[in-house]
């Protein structure tokens, strides 16, 4: 968790707004599709259910840690993909490390390869 708020912290410093222009440059198809991969992506936090049985009031604290655990990760997802889309212009983008690649353009080497 570490990482990704330097990264999130490090990577607003470097942003450019022109590069949140076009707003949305494959429409509101590409918005589905993103919406779709971070949908995917946060399945499994319902198997912390399984450590219910441990807990010394689970029908109070299981709804509360899933739902802050969620909203977290949510933030999260969305400060990185704030940052990302303001490093590089949406036609730069690499396929094989994103984020490390813009890092890189913005120069930022050492923060690239960390998070490579």
């Amino acid at each position: 968790i570490l990482i990704i708020i330097v990264v999130i912290i490090a990577g607003f410093s470097l942003v450019q707004a022109k590069n949140y222009d076009p707003l949305l440059p494959t429409g509101v198809a590409g918005v589905g599709r993103a919406s779709a991969l971070t949908f995917f992506a946060m399945l499994g936090f319902d198997s912390a259910t399984s450590l219910a049985e441990e807990t010394v009031n689970p029908e109070r604290v299981m709804p509360r840690a899933i739902l802050w655990t969620v909203a977290i990760t949510t933030v999260m997802y969305m400060c990185i993909s704030m940052v990302f889309c303001g490093l590089v212009p949406h036609t730069q983008i690499d396929d094989a490390a994103p984020l490390a690649h813009a890092f890189r353009v913005r120069g930022a080497p050492i923060l690239a390869t960390v998070i490579a």
